[in-house]
């Protein structure tokens, strides 16, 4: 089993049911007063279209009963819960400063490709139903 991060936050405890990318239970991992919100899986998720979306759907739930959340890059999983918590304590200064700067605060990202420029193998996703 893998643990698949979806987003660095506060110690505390979860609300709510939400579900991840393959139907998962998320939890949290602790290491201090940082945490890593985590569901377990069998291997790396697949960067699809369905996934993206699932992982987005998850996220969006997940924002909004934290205070302060950061995002792991799609995909992102360790191995064990101890290799999980070391990474969490070597770099809980800047995860707590990033959670302060972040707190009751929405991120968007844009992504502007002009015209004749390549993506270089960029996929955008199709708009949701």
């Amino acid at each position: 089993m893998k643990l698949c991060v979806y987003a660095i936050t506060g110690a505390g405890p979860l609300r709510g049911q939400t579900r991840g990318v393959r139907g998962e239970r998320l939890r949290l991992v602790t290491a201090g007063p940082i945490a890593a919100i985590v569901g377990e899986v069998h291997a790396v998720p697949r960067d699809t279209v369905p996934n993206l979306r699932r992982y987005d759907d998850a996220l969006r739930r997940l924002a909004a009963s934290r205070q302060a959340l950061l995002p792991a890059r799609f995909g992102t999983c360790f191995d064990s819960v101890d290799e999980l918590a070391a990474v969490l304590r070597s770099r809980r200064p800047s995860l707590r400063a990033a959670l302060g700067q972040v707190r009751q605060r929405g991120q968007m990202t844009a992504r502007v490709i002009s015209p004749g420029s390549r993506a270089g193998g960029v996929r955008s996703l199709p708009p949701a139903p």
